[in-house]
């Protein structure tokens, strides 16, 4: 997944939302930083501050000159003989570079003001009195750009110093909007995704649970993210169950061949439904209103399980043929 976008997030069940999200918060927050504009060197670590204690999450730490730091603001990297600073560096997890534009002011007949003409940043924070350039604009998309190609070539370059490389990088013109990318290769190079100017999180989608959830995965574990290592762990998990469920009933004198025929269909059943081929949830419907359980390895009586999902298999296979 090179690149983040909102609309691939789930809407989180109730269950799901992340332990200290507190809408309210978010909301003051958001409105707050939207009011800021054009001053990211005055504003960036501020907001950043306070979006990491609205997320619920641990603000960067002191620095210590040299680099090689865990988690801080301005952290050293080596490029040549320059030395550049990473606006917010989590070593192993990622790099945020920060920007800030301004908001577009109407003319005098109601039109949008001319964009002035500024030079493209490549490096640094800008010391353009309009920050990141206007909104939108021609030049604030350069910057965003500019600010992409600064973040991937950190994370190459602290990649190559020997630390793990980052598997995300965030850009975002604090107060307005944020862009996410990702990559769990080892390769050192930038290898995160192109920019995209409209394929971003807007500021008020801070305020989503599922929005914070990503960010709390990011900050904290994002190996949690890897499609790769969460798609290994999930299929260990199953077969670890299966294998569980399946001598707890061959324990209980039932023939092992019919178990192993039994569960391969328990296995194709759901998957069924999750492709929809059966009754979206039919099966955890029933497992959770007949069996008194959310999952096979929470089952109280595996034997009766077992006898009374083969009726509901049958009555349902002949409900099917109908």
């Amino acid at each position: 997944m090179p690149i983040l976008l909102p609309k691939s997030l789930d809407v989180l069940e109730t269950h799901e939302i992340p332990k200290g999200y507190d809408k309210e918060k978010l909301q003051k927050f958001i409105e707050e930083t939207k009011l800021s504009e054009g001053a990211e060197l005055a504003n960036a670590q501020t907001i950043f501050r306070h979006l990491c204690e609205a997320l619920s999450l641990p603000p960067p730490t002191l620095k210590k000159a040299g680099g090689k730091n865990d988690y801080v603001f301005e952290e050293d990297v080596a490029d040549g003989k320059r030395t550049l600073r990473i606006d917010v560096y989590r070593r192993g997890r990622f790099i945020f570079e920060a920007k800030q534009g301004v908001n577009s002011k109407a003319g005098p007949k109601g039109r949008a003001a001319k964009v002035l003409k500024q030079p493209k940043q490549r490096a640094g924070h800008s010391k353009n009195p309009k920050g990141a350039g206007v909104r939108e604009s021609t030049d604030w998309v350069d910057s965003m750009r500019a600010g992409r190609h600064q973040a991937g070539n950190y994370a190459a370059k602290v990649a190559s110093r020997g630390d793990p490389k980052p598997p995300f990088l965030l850009v975002a013109d604090v107060g307005y909007c944020l862009w996410i990318w990702s990559s769990f290769s080892a390769d050192a190079k930038d290898d995160y995704g192109d920019f995209e100017p409209l394929e971003r999180f807007s500021w008020d989608d801070l305020q989503k649970p599922e929005v914070m959830l990503l960010l709390q995965q990011i900050w904290l574990d994002p190996q949690e993210l890897n499609e790769e290592v969460r798609g290994q762990k999930i299929t260990a998990d199953i077969a670890a169950l299966i294998s569980d469920l399946a001598t707890r009933l061959e324990n209980r004198k039932l023939d092992p061949e019919e178990v192993g025929d039994f569960l391969m269909k328990c296995v194709f059943t759901m998957f069924a439904e999750d492709i929809e081929l059966l009754p979206r949830a039919c099966f955890l419907a029933w497992l959770r209103h007949d069996s008194g359980s959310d999952t096979l390895g929470d089952l109280r009586d595996e034997v009766r399980f077992y006898e009374e999902v083969r009726v509901w298999m049958a009555k349902f296979d002949a409900a099917e043929r109908e």
